[in-house]
Protein backbone atom coordinates (compact mmCIF):
# COMPACT_ATOMS: atom_id res chain seq x y z
CA UNK A 1 0.00 0.00 0.00
CA UNK A 2 2.82 2.40 0.91
CA UNK A 3 4.57 1.59 -2.32
CA UNK A 4 1.46 2.42 -4.32
CA UNK A 5 1.17 5.79 -2.56
CA UNK A 6 4.79 6.58 -3.34
CA UNK A 7 4.22 5.82 -7.00
CA UNK A 8 1.15 8.02 -7.06
CA UNK A 9 3.03 10.87 -5.34
CA UNK A 10 5.89 10.56 -7.84
CA UNK A 11 3.43 10.65 -10.73
CA UNK A 12 1.82 13.80 -9.34
CA UNK A 13 5.21 15.46 -8.98
CA UNK A 14 6.09 14.63 -12.57
CA UNK A 15 2.82 16.09 -13.78
CA UNK A 16 3.42 19.30 -11.79
CA UNK A 17 6.99 19.52 -13.11
CA UNK A 18 5.88 19.11 -16.72
CA UNK A 19 3.16 21.70 -16.16
CA UNK A 20 5.72 24.20 -14.85
CA UNK A 21 8.09 23.54 -17.77
CA UNK A 22 5.26 23.95 -20.23
CA UNK A 23 4.21 27.19 -18.54
CA UNK A 24 7.80 28.50 -18.65
CA UNK A 25 8.09 27.66 -22.34
CA UNK A 26 4.87 29.50 -23.06
CA UNK A 27 6.12 32.54 -21.17
CA UNK A 28 9.43 32.47 -23.04
CA UNK A 29 7.66 32.14 -26.39
CA UNK A 30 5.34 35.00 -25.47
CA UNK A 31 8.30 37.18 -24.43
CA UNK A 32 10.21 36.37 -27.64
CA UNK A 33 7.14 37.10 -29.76
CA UNK A 34 6.68 40.39 -27.91
CA UNK A 35 10.31 41.40 -28.53
CA UNK A 36 10.01 40.55 -32.24
CA UNK A 37 6.76 42.50 -32.48
CA UNK A 38 8.30 45.56 -30.78
CA UNK A 39 11.34 45.31 -33.09
CA UNK A 40 9.15 45.14 -36.19
CA UNK A 41 7.05 48.08 -35.01
CA UNK A 42 10.22 50.11 -34.39
CA UNK A 43 11.60 49.23 -37.83
CA UNK A 44 8.31 50.25 -39.43
CA UNK A 45 8.35 53.45 -37.41
CA UNK A 46 11.99 54.28 -38.29
CA UNK A 47 11.48 53.64 -42.01
CA UNK A 48 8.69 56.18 -42.32
CA UNK A 49 9.62 59.04 -44.66
CA UNK A 50 8.85 61.64 -42.01
CA UNK A 51 11.81 60.28 -40.01
CA UNK A 52 14.28 60.25 -42.93
CA UNK A 53 16.66 63.05 -43.92
CA UNK A 54 14.85 64.95 -46.64
CA UNK A 55 17.35 67.62 -47.72
CA UNK A 56 20.94 68.75 -47.24
CA UNK A 57 22.01 72.39 -47.04
CA UNK A 58 25.61 73.60 -47.00
CA UNK A 59 26.53 77.05 -45.73
CA UNK A 60 29.79 78.90 -45.12
CA UNK A 61 31.66 77.80 -48.23
CA UNK A 62 33.62 80.40 -50.18
CA UNK A 63 35.85 78.55 -52.63
CA UNK A 64 34.33 75.04 -52.60
CA UNK A 65 31.19 74.32 -54.68
CA UNK A 66 28.35 73.17 -52.43
CA UNK A 67 27.73 70.12 -54.64
CA UNK A 68 31.23 68.87 -53.87
CA UNK A 69 30.28 68.59 -50.20
CA UNK A 70 26.70 67.37 -50.68
CA UNK A 71 27.67 64.45 -52.93
CA UNK A 72 29.82 62.47 -50.44
CA UNK A 73 27.27 63.18 -47.67
CA UNK A 74 24.46 61.71 -49.79
CA UNK A 75 26.60 58.64 -50.41
CA UNK A 76 27.08 58.21 -46.66
CA UNK A 77 23.34 58.39 -45.88
CA UNK A 78 22.25 56.16 -48.77
CA UNK A 79 21.43 52.47 -48.25
CA UNK A 80 20.67 50.61 -45.04
CA UNK A 81 22.38 49.21 -41.98
CA UNK A 82 22.15 45.40 -42.15
CA UNK A 83 19.58 45.77 -44.99
CA UNK A 84 17.01 47.01 -42.46
CA UNK A 85 17.66 50.42 -40.88
CA UNK A 86 17.95 53.36 -43.33
CA UNK A 87 21.26 55.23 -43.09
CA UNK A 88 19.26 58.40 -43.72
CA UNK A 89 17.29 57.84 -40.52
CA UNK A 90 17.07 60.95 -38.36
CA UNK A 91 17.87 58.70 -35.40
CA UNK A 92 20.80 56.75 -36.85
CA UNK A 93 22.58 58.90 -39.46
CA UNK A 94 26.38 58.74 -39.06
CA UNK A 95 27.26 62.28 -38.02
CA UNK A 96 30.87 61.42 -37.11
CA UNK A 97 31.49 59.79 -40.49
CA UNK A 98 30.06 62.80 -42.31
CA UNK A 99 32.41 65.18 -40.50
CA UNK A 100 35.42 62.88 -41.00
CA UNK A 101 34.69 62.45 -44.71
CA UNK A 102 34.37 66.19 -45.36
CA UNK A 103 37.53 66.94 -43.35
CA UNK A 104 39.52 64.32 -45.28
CA UNK A 105 38.27 65.45 -48.69
CA UNK A 106 38.63 69.19 -48.04
CA UNK A 107 41.60 70.08 -45.80
CA UNK A 108 40.90 73.74 -46.57
CA UNK A 109 37.87 73.46 -44.26
CA UNK A 110 38.79 74.46 -40.72
CA UNK A 111 35.62 73.52 -38.84
CA UNK A 112 32.38 71.62 -39.57
CA UNK A 113 29.06 71.71 -37.76
CA UNK A 114 26.40 69.12 -38.65
CA UNK A 115 22.89 69.42 -37.28
CA UNK A 116 19.48 67.96 -38.15
CA UNK A 117 16.37 70.12 -37.94
CA UNK A 118 13.61 67.79 -36.69
CA UNK A 119 10.90 70.10 -38.02
CA UNK A 120 11.71 69.44 -41.67
CA UNK A 121 14.45 66.77 -41.48
CA UNK A 122 16.88 69.12 -43.16
CA UNK A 123 20.52 68.18 -42.57
CA UNK A 124 22.40 71.44 -42.09
CA UNK A 125 26.15 71.50 -42.70
CA UNK A 126 27.95 74.70 -41.74
CA UNK A 127 31.62 74.95 -42.60
CA UNK A 128 34.33 77.51 -42.02
CA UNK A 129 37.08 77.65 -44.60
CA UNK A 130 40.68 78.43 -43.80
CA UNK A 131 42.06 81.73 -45.10
CA UNK A 132 45.64 81.76 -46.43
CA UNK A 133 48.22 83.77 -44.50
CA UNK A 134 51.51 82.01 -45.28
CA UNK A 135 53.08 79.84 -47.96
CA UNK A 136 55.29 76.81 -47.39
CA UNK A 137 57.48 75.36 -50.16
CA UNK A 138 59.43 72.12 -50.21
CA UNK A 139 62.29 73.95 -51.89
CA UNK A 140 62.44 77.51 -53.19
CA UNK A 141 59.32 78.04 -55.36
CA UNK A 142 58.82 74.27 -55.76
CA UNK A 143 55.75 72.34 -54.53
CA UNK A 144 54.23 75.11 -52.46
CA UNK A 145 51.27 74.98 -50.08
CA UNK A 146 49.01 77.51 -48.39
CA UNK A 147 48.88 77.83 -44.60
CA UNK A 148 46.13 79.47 -42.55
CA UNK A 149 46.10 82.07 -39.77
CA UNK A 150 47.09 79.41 -37.24
CA UNK A 151 50.11 78.45 -39.33
CA UNK A 152 48.57 75.12 -40.42
CA UNK A 153 49.49 73.91 -43.92
CA UNK A 154 46.35 72.75 -45.69
CA UNK A 155 46.50 72.61 -49.50
CA UNK A 156 48.68 73.21 -52.54
CA UNK A 157 49.18 76.82 -53.51
CA UNK A 158 48.54 78.35 -56.91
CA UNK A 159 51.60 79.69 -58.70
CA UNK A 160 52.36 83.35 -57.93
CA UNK A 161 54.82 85.50 -59.85
CA UNK A 162 55.38 87.28 -56.55
CA UNK A 163 54.10 85.69 -53.37
CA UNK A 164 51.40 87.74 -51.61
CA UNK A 165 52.20 85.94 -48.34
CA UNK A 166 55.34 85.32 -46.25
CA UNK A 167 57.20 82.23 -47.47
CA UNK A 168 58.66 79.38 -45.42
CA UNK A 169 60.87 76.76 -47.06
CA UNK A 170 61.90 73.20 -46.16
CA UNK A 171 61.72 71.20 -42.96
CA UNK A 172 59.41 68.41 -44.16
CA UNK A 173 60.09 65.55 -46.56
CA UNK A 174 56.70 63.79 -46.43
CA UNK A 175 53.23 65.26 -46.98
CA UNK A 176 53.17 68.55 -45.02
CA UNK A 177 49.36 68.79 -44.78
CA UNK A 178 48.15 69.84 -41.31
CA UNK A 179 51.72 70.47 -40.12
CA UNK A 180 53.09 73.75 -38.77
CA UNK A 181 54.24 76.11 -41.51
CA UNK A 182 56.96 77.41 -39.18
CA UNK A 183 58.03 74.06 -37.68
CA UNK A 184 56.41 74.70 -34.31
CA UNK A 185 57.94 78.17 -33.96
CA UNK A 186 55.65 81.22 -33.85
CA UNK A 187 55.14 82.11 -37.52
CA UNK A 188 54.37 85.78 -36.93
CA UNK A 189 57.51 86.11 -34.82
CA UNK A 190 59.65 84.69 -37.64
CA UNK A 191 57.96 86.91 -40.23
CA UNK A 192 58.51 89.99 -38.07
CA UNK A 193 62.13 88.95 -37.59
CA UNK A 194 62.72 88.55 -41.35
CA UNK A 195 61.17 91.96 -42.06
CA UNK A 196 63.45 93.59 -39.49
CA UNK A 197 66.43 91.88 -41.12
CA UNK A 198 65.30 93.33 -44.45
CA UNK A 199 64.96 96.82 -42.96
CA UNK A 200 68.47 96.64 -41.51
CA UNK A 201 69.94 95.49 -44.81
CA UNK A 202 68.06 97.61 -47.37
CA UNK A 203 71.31 98.76 -48.93
CA UNK A 204 71.94 95.14 -49.78
CA UNK A 205 68.52 93.63 -50.59
CA UNK A 206 66.46 96.61 -51.83
CA UNK A 207 62.80 95.55 -52.26
CA UNK A 208 63.64 91.86 -52.25
CA UNK A 209 61.16 89.93 -50.06
CA UNK A 210 62.69 87.55 -47.50
CA UNK A 211 62.05 83.81 -47.24
CA UNK A 212 62.65 81.76 -44.10
CA UNK A 213 64.29 78.39 -44.72
CA UNK A 214 64.72 75.45 -42.36
CA UNK A 215 68.03 73.83 -43.35
CA UNK A 216 67.76 71.06 -40.76
CA UNK A 217 69.85 70.29 -37.67
CA UNK A 218 68.70 73.55 -36.09
CA UNK A 219 70.06 75.79 -38.87
CA UNK A 220 67.88 78.45 -40.46
CA UNK A 221 68.29 81.07 -43.16
CA UNK A 222 66.66 84.38 -44.01
CA UNK A 223 66.95 84.24 -47.78
CA UNK A 224 66.84 86.99 -50.36
CA UNK A 225 67.35 86.59 -54.08
CA UNK A 226 70.77 88.15 -53.77
CA UNK A 227 72.07 86.50 -50.60
CA UNK A 228 71.21 84.99 -47.22
CA UNK A 229 71.74 85.28 -43.50
CA UNK A 230 72.41 81.97 -41.74
CA UNK A 231 71.68 81.50 -38.03
CA UNK A 232 71.04 78.81 -35.42
CA UNK A 233 67.82 78.29 -33.49
CA UNK A 234 69.95 78.11 -30.32
CA UNK A 235 70.53 81.87 -30.58
CA UNK A 236 67.67 84.23 -29.77
CA UNK A 237 66.24 86.28 -32.62
CA UNK A 238 66.94 89.47 -30.68
CA UNK A 239 70.67 88.67 -30.54
CA UNK A 240 70.70 87.84 -34.24
CA UNK A 241 69.03 91.16 -35.08
CA UNK A 242 71.55 92.98 -32.88
CA UNK A 243 74.44 91.34 -34.74
CA UNK A 244 72.92 92.12 -38.13
CA UNK A 245 72.48 95.74 -37.11
CA UNK A 246 76.11 95.92 -35.92
CA UNK A 247 77.38 94.40 -39.17
CA UNK A 248 75.44 96.74 -41.46
CA UNK A 249 76.34 99.75 -39.31
CA UNK A 250 80.05 99.17 -39.87
CA UNK A 251 81.34 101.75 -42.36
CA UNK A 252 84.01 99.47 -43.84
CA UNK A 253 81.46 96.69 -44.37
CA UNK A 254 79.01 99.10 -46.03
CA UNK A 255 81.72 100.45 -48.29
CA UNK A 256 82.65 96.98 -49.40
CA UNK A 257 78.98 96.13 -49.87
CA UNK A 258 78.68 98.96 -52.39
CA UNK A 259 81.63 97.63 -54.40
CA UNK A 260 80.84 93.91 -54.13
CA UNK A 261 78.05 91.39 -54.05
CA UNK A 262 77.42 89.80 -50.67
CA UNK A 263 76.72 86.04 -50.83
CA UNK A 264 76.01 85.28 -47.17
CA UNK A 265 76.49 86.22 -43.52
CA UNK A 266 76.89 83.28 -41.13
CA UNK A 267 75.98 83.93 -37.50
CA UNK A 268 76.03 80.34 -36.20
CA UNK A 269 79.37 80.45 -34.41
CA UNK A 270 78.94 82.54 -31.30
CA UNK A 271 80.66 85.93 -31.44
CA UNK A 272 82.46 85.02 -34.66
CA UNK A 273 80.81 86.28 -37.83
CA UNK A 274 81.62 84.81 -41.22
CA UNK A 275 80.63 86.42 -44.49
CA UNK A 276 81.55 86.11 -48.13
CA UNK A 277 81.60 88.60 -51.00
CA UNK A 278 81.65 87.78 -54.70
CA UNK A 279 81.93 89.88 -57.89
CA UNK A 280 84.47 92.27 -56.46
CA UNK A 281 84.43 95.50 -58.59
Amino acid sequence: MAQVKRRQLFAVKQIVKKTKISSLKKKMLFFFALVVLIFLVLIYFIRQERFLIDAITVDGVKTIPKDFIEKPVREIISGNYYFIIPKASAFFYDKANIIASISKSFPEIKSIAVDLNPADNNLSIIVKERSPKYIWCRTVSVECYLADQDGIIYKKSPIFSRSPYPVFVGGYEADPTFKSVSWGIDADELVDFSKKVKDLSKIWVGDDEPRIMNKGDGDFEVQFKSARIIYSKDVSLEKILSRVETIFSDSLFRARLIRSKLEYIDLRFGKKVYYRFTDEK
